[in-house]
């Protein structure tokens, strides 16, 4: 029943985000936001740098509430002044504190490329995955599909596709941490994301259906890659001998 209404409510958010009309808008929310739908209703995910990867999981679609997306709701956020008071106006409180957070929100934020900011990054990620010549599209972060959200770990750290039916699962590590508790090396955690969802139709009707993705009519394939946090190095590239994407460690 979880996953039934985690998609409805995914779908009932991609309509209220289609309807709002402002394009302007739409990129400035864009640019240090986005929607993950729960089976509840959505959570609000920051890429601020102050408060990266911070959420709010109250944000309701269906009834109004303290917080309710619409389009009110999406201007405030577009429009915050990123003070304390603010993010606690949009529900959104603590503090990040894993380097990880970090390197997911830029990484979020160089695929968006929200005015341009980041059109040096993203030629580099774009080459470093061999689609040079494509465009690439954030679908969303820590997009899970399971009865049991803790069951299993598939819960690829961010999701994109190139407009052409191949969505890729992009699994990042720090410099710091590489295996997972399990034991699992990042490799194998990229293998078990395809292996688990890469036949799921109901995944693949989640991701069609993701609030603000662009240019998704059909999934033919998914792949994935091993992205690693790097503080020696100043720009994006795959790293042939160990096959991973390298980022600067933010």
């Amino acid at each position: 029943m979880a996953k039934e209404k985690l998609i409805e409510n995914a779908k009932i958010t991609k309509k209220i985000w289609e309807d709002l009309k402002d394009n302007g808008l739409k990129t400035k929310f864009k640019k240090n936001f986005h929607v993950r739908p729960t089976d509840i209703g959505i959570t609000l995910v920051s890429t601020h740098p102050s408060k990266p990867m911070n959420g709010n999981e109250n944000v309701k679609i269906r009834r109004k509430a303290n917080y309710y997306f619409d389009e009110d709701f999406i201007k405030k956020c577009a429009n915050l002044k990123f003070k304390e008071k603010d993010w606690k106006d949009i529900g959104i409180n603590g503090k990040t504190k894993k380097i990880e957070s970090y390197l997911q929100a830029w990484l979020i934020n160089v695929i968006n490329n929200c005015e341009n900011k980041y059109d040096k990054e993203l030629s580099e990620l774009k080459k470093a995955l061999n689609l040079e010549n494509k465009n690439i599209y954030f679908i969303g972060s820590e997009l899970i599909l399971q009865e049991d959200d803790t069951k299993g770990g598939q819960k690829p750290d961010i999701v994109i596709h190139d407009g052409n039916g191949t969505v890729y699962f992009l699994e990042l590590k720090t410099s710091k941490g590489y295996l997972r508790e399990d034991g699992k090396t990042p490799h194998e955690q990229v293998q078990e994301y395809i292996d688990t969802y890469g036949n799921d139709e109901q995944y693949k009707e989640l991701l069609l259906n993701y609030p603000m993705v662009e240019n998704l009519k059909e999934i033919n394939e998914c792949k994935g890659f091993v992205v690693k946090g790097d503080k020696n190095i100043k720009e994006i590239y795959y790293d042939k001998d160990e096959d991973i994407i390298r980022i600067p460690e933010q």
